[in-house]
């Protein structure tokens, strides 16, 4: 019997080149194609991406730390990969601070991964940003009272 699956996939294995060009060109022949198959399938389109997202759950969890764990690395390059006031350099222990205070409210706003996003975005960052390591961002927030209003406890623990 004629395996039309194992012949399509032989074919394509052997000829992967040409196609991979004529598909290429083809694309570039017709910008809108997509787009427009989209705007027209949206609700299938979506249906089937939820669907093979759960079916693939491990799969999509491990692209989306791939892709956090890239643009995080990106962020800390972009602000000089280092803490500014005691140089640690450990990935792990960094922490981007908003220089200006506001960044409790930006978290709650953009989640971490948005603040990342901000930052790699921002030609400005710079003047913005800075990486601290945790121990510093923690003396910071104390020193410029930033953390919630625990003053009982402060008081408390006060020599």
């Amino acid at each position: 019997m004629f395996d039309k699956k194992n012949y399509n996939q032989k074919y394509y294995q052997e000829h992967k080149e040409k196609h991979d060009k004529t598909s290429r060109e083809w694309t570039k022949n017709h910008p809108d194609y997509q787009k427009d198959y989209y705007e027209k399938n949206r609700v299938r389109e979506i249906k089937q991406s939820c669907n093979w997202q759960k079916k693939n759950l491990e799969k999509v969890q491990e692209k989306h730390q791939e892709w956090y764990h890239k643009k995080r690395m990106l962020a800390f390059d972009k602000l000089g990969g280092k803490c500014i006031c005691c140089g640690e350099s450990d990935w792990t222990c960094l922490q981007i601070d908003h220089i200006n205070g506001g960044g409790s409210q930006h978290h709650k706003q953009r989640q971490s991964y948005g603040i990342i996003i901000d930052v790699l975005n921002d030609p400005d960052a710079k003047s913005k940003y800075q990486l601290l390591c945790a121990n510093c961002n923690w003396k910071k927030r104390f020193r410029l009272k930033e953390h919630n209003d625990h003053s009982k406890m402060w008081e408390f623990r006060k020599p």
